[in-house]
């Protein structure tokens, strides 16, 4: 158990989260909380419980911290939950990520590989959302349009074990 005090406010950063603070919101006064998007979410489920759970998530009364000016155009162009209201979008606080180059690099420059990788995220077995089949279909088709020489590219999956497939 997690002892909850009547001045706490909640912070949610994933819709199952916000679900949590929803069932809190009752013993504490600030019956509105800090929510971290990250992603459009309920595009993660089919058409599902977790898909309508996670929808629900953007009708909560919230303070709205989003991860990119690009993620809340989307919200607000879709009317997704407040952020159809343009005085809630006004107020959405917005952040844009960004590496530090000097911290995160190559250890050795590009023109020592001999080839160019393009690294593919694919979770094709337990993160269907991800359009691995779509994905796969757009690099065979760049291949064979002479878009990517095979002799020239790396292909590299990341995200989950799969098994390999041909491009060309």
């Amino acid at each position: 158990p997690v002892e909850i005090g009547e001045n706490d406010l909640f912070m949610a950063t994933a819709w199952w989260t916000a679900q949590s603070v929803k069932a809190a919101l009752p013993l504490v006064r600030q019956q509105r909380f800090l929510y971290l998007i990250q992603d459009f979410e309920p595009l993660f489920f089919a058409s599902s419980s977790q898909y309508a759970l996670a929808i629900e998530t953007y009708d909560l009364d919230h303070v709205p911290i989003v991860n990119s000016r690009f993620l809340l155009d989307h919200l607000a162009a879709e009317g997704v939950g407040r952020f159809a209201d343009p005085g809630f979008v006004a107020s959405a606080i917005v952040f844009e990520p960004t590496v530090d180059r000097t911290l995160f690099r190559p250890a050795v420059p590009s023109s020592h590989h001999p080839k160019r990788r393009l690294l593919f995220y694919a979770r094709p077995v337990n993160g269907l959302r991800n359009l691995f089949e779509l994905g796969v279909a757009a690099v065979q088709l760049a291949v064979q349009q002479g878009i990517f020489d095979e002799s020239e590219w790396e292909f590299c999956g990341m995200g989950e074990r799969f098994e390999p497939v041909a491009v060309g």
